[in-house]
């Protein structure tokens, strides 16, 4: 049975609607949420979705809405549901699952906790007036450190930073091979032998003791 012009074309135009309306929803709410009402709306209901999986209680400086399924948030404070301050994280990226009918629902992705480390830092080092502390950026710190290495006596970050600047240190003096691992605890400390993985440079039955000598050297 033949199918009439008007038939096709009524079929295509329904097809189409139902391929552009997501689309369509999409711009119109990336446009809405250009108006501040509507950002501070769904930044309340954000908000309130994000507090609602911590059970607790959650401040933020700034929020930014880079596309409408992710969103970094800035200067955020955590409190726990007893009124107890958590932690200050810093900056935090969430992002937003829309499954049908936008029933919205948010992870967190990424949690920089710079502001944690700040907040520790700081406390230390009001304990130590004879120190003046220097708060740096990581690229900023990496660039002092190979133009003006001679400023710094002691440098503190956390695990992630210190790896880079700990690996560029060692590029400073010669390599890695030529520094001594002392890790500090509480009532202990560990020494170690550092070693890189540039085995192809190494010529074969050849080794460089000086991974060994200097944390030993360091023991006495």
């Amino acid at each position: 049975m033949a199918v009439s012009s008007k038939v096709r074309r009524r079929v295509g135009i329904a097809i189409g609607a139902l391929l552009l309306t997501p689309a369509v929803v999409l711009v119109l709410a990336l446009l809405a949420l250009q108006f501040p009402p509507v950002r501070s709306a769904a930044r309340d209901q954000l908000l309130g979705l994000i507090v609602g999986s911590l059970q607790g209680k959650l401040e933020v400086d700034d929020l930014r809405w880079p596309s409408l399924t992710h969103v970094e948030l800035s200067g955020v404070r955590v409190w726990d549901r007893h009124g107890t301050f958590v932690a200050n994280l810093g900056l935090v990226s969430a992002h937003i699952d829309l499954p049908p009918l936008l029933a919205a629902k948010v992870h967190l992705t990424e949690v920089t906790a710079d502001g944690l480390f700040l907040d520790c830092f700081r406390t230390v080092a009001a304990e130590f007036a004879d120190i003046t502390p220097k708060e740096l950026i990581v690229d900023n710190t990496c660039m002092q450190l190979v133009s003006k290495p001679h400023q710094f006596e002691v440098l503190a970050a956390g695990n992630l930073y210190g790896d880079l600047l700990s690996d560029l240190g060692a590029g400073l003096v010669g390599g890695v091979s030529c520094t001594a691992a002392i890790n500090h605890g509480e009532g202990v400390r560990v020494y170690e032998a550092v070693y890189g993985a540039a085995h192809e440079a190494v010529p074969p039955d050849t080794a460089n003791p000086l991974p060994l000598i200097l944390p030993a050297i360091e023991l006495l």
